[in-house]
């Protein structure tokens, strides 16, 4: 019996032994594992990290291959010439020796490192305010509220401009880190120009002038960028010249500024300009002068609708007299037809009256359409474009309707490419336009859907279908 029991024990001893040695190798093994994992995580992570290297150096290629583009450019050109437009009316008042008549056809204007400096500075002046007086003392300028300006006069009026203003406008338009020391120290002509300027707390620009007596002005107009072969060109059509002539022709453009641009990240404008040159435009704005009344070419709005009444064989439905493509002259867009029995109109066709007196049909399939009468008219502006619309909706008085939208361009009447093809032509505020987009989700479910304008071509376009539910 004793034999038996110390059997079992020496028995049960090697089961435990063979146990904890099977356990200590498992452990060992699965220890060696682990200890492989770290480097098999890091793998597993550095490849996607690689990949995404190589899609971010893929998108870098790819956008500096793209270049610029071209809709943004303009849009910060337009920012740019803005900021152009003293100094622009210096180079100009200066390169015509002060009379709007001497300038030459084309002019190539100088850029250099002081003309930088001087636009940066001038470029902070964007109001026409007169903040403070100066004058000079002991070849000093000085502050002087009591100074005598004018053109007869030893005063000086003008403002002190920031250092870092002056940086920020030079590194925007030209790329470059303006050195102040390049600026005279006193005024050195009485035009609007850009001098250095030391008080008692340090030294700035000051833009200066001695209140030139001129009745001349400059404005900037319509942008257009261009690219070819990674080259950039920008033009902009701008006045210069009398205040009465661009009274007279809201909009008129006399000379084109070709700016030469690069590409340049450290601008905000992601451009920059190199060069400057001016052309006047081939009509001579001094020399065709004519006003219409002048030319025997006059038409009143009683006029439009005397040879309105003779078009076509109804009655003038809509008749919208104004000055469609900003050029001092108006001219008529007329529909033609008889009353339907909803309140609006069966038209028969839509007629354009020039200036002239002439008349042309712009169309005459409507298709049966009724136009729909509005309370507003029939006529939308767009000023800032210089630009008018006939407009109006036609329809079968159901659910859907379409619009026709008529204006012109380089003298000549048309009709836009989405006219008949859009449901609805609106401007809710200024320069905002847009149509409908019915996605029949649930019924008429009528999207907001903007449209973009082209100045180059006239012509609107679709832009983003909006979350917004037509009436909310």
């Amino acid at each position: 019996m004793g034999m038996k029991r110390r059997y079992i024990t020496i028995m049960i001893i090697c089961l435990v032994s063979a146990m904890l040695l099977a356990g200590c190798g498992r452990s060992k093994s699965a220890d060696a594992d682990r200890k492989d994992e770290p480097d098999n995580i890091q793998e597993k992570t550095e490849q996607p990290k690689a990949e995404d290297e190589e899609d971010r150096s893929g998108e870098e290629s790819k956008k500096e291959e793209t270049g610029l583009d071209i809709k943004q450019a303009e849009m910060n050109l337009k920012k740019m010439s803005d900021a152009m437009v003293n100094y622009m009316w210096v180079a100009l008042m200066t390169e015509a020796e002060g009379d709007v008549f001497n300038l030459g056809e084309d002019v190539d204007l100088k850029l250099s490192d002081t003309d930088k400096i001087r636009a940066a500075v001038l470029a902070s002046e964007t109001d026409g305010v007169i903040y403070s007086y100066f004058t000079l003392n002991n070849g000093k300028l000085t502050e002087d509220i009591n100074a005598l300006t004018g053109p007869d006069g030893d005063g000086f009026h003008g403002i002190s401009v920031p250092d870092n203003s002056i940086k920020k406008n030079c590194l925007d338009l030209f790329g470059v880190e303006p050195d102040l020391s390049l600026l005279p120290e006193e005024p050195v002509c009485d035009l609007f120009d850009a001098v250095s300027y030391t008080d008692a707390n340090g030294t700035y620009a000051l833009q200066i002038d001695q209140e030139v007596d001129t009745e001349t002005a400059l404005e900037n107009h319509e942008c257009t960028v261009t690219e070819d072969n990674g080259k950039y060109t920008g033009e902009v059509n701008i006045f210069w010249g009398y205040w009465g002539e661009l009274e007279q022709k809201p909009g008129y453009s006399n000379y084109v500024v070709t700016y030469t641009l690069e590409q340049n990240d450290v601008s905000a404008y992601g451009m920059v300009i190199t060069a400057i040159s001016v052309r006047a435009t081939e009509e001579d704005p001094y020399e065709a002068d004519e006003t219409p009344e002048e030319s025997g070419i006059s038409l009143t709005e009683d006029d439009a609708y005397e040879l309105a009444g003779k078009l076509g064989k109804g009655k003038v439905c809509a008749l919208e007299y104004h000055d469609y493509d900003g050029d001092g002259r108006n001219e008529a867009f007329a529909a033609i037809g008889d009353d339907d029995d909803m309140g609006g109109y069966m038209l028969e066709s839509i007629w354009f009256i020039g200036n002239d007196g002439k008349c042309s049909m712009m169309r005459d399939d409507l298709n049966g359409l009724s136009m729909y009468y509005s309370d507003e008219g029939y006529y939308l502006e767009y000023a800032a474009e210089n630009k008018g619309f006939f407009t109006a909706e036609c329809g079968g008085y159901g659910s859907g309707w379409l619009s026709f939208i008529f204006s012109m361009k380089d003298g000549e009447p048309y009709e836009l490419d989405l006219s008949m093809e859009i449901e609805g032509f609106y401007q809710p505020s200024p320069g905002v336009f847009h149509t409908l987009t019915d996605d029949y989700t649930e019924g008429h479910q009528y999207m907001i859907t903007e449209l973009i304008y082209d100045s180059k071509t006239g012509q609107f376009r679709k832009g983003k279908v909006t979350d917004k539910n037509w009436g909310y």
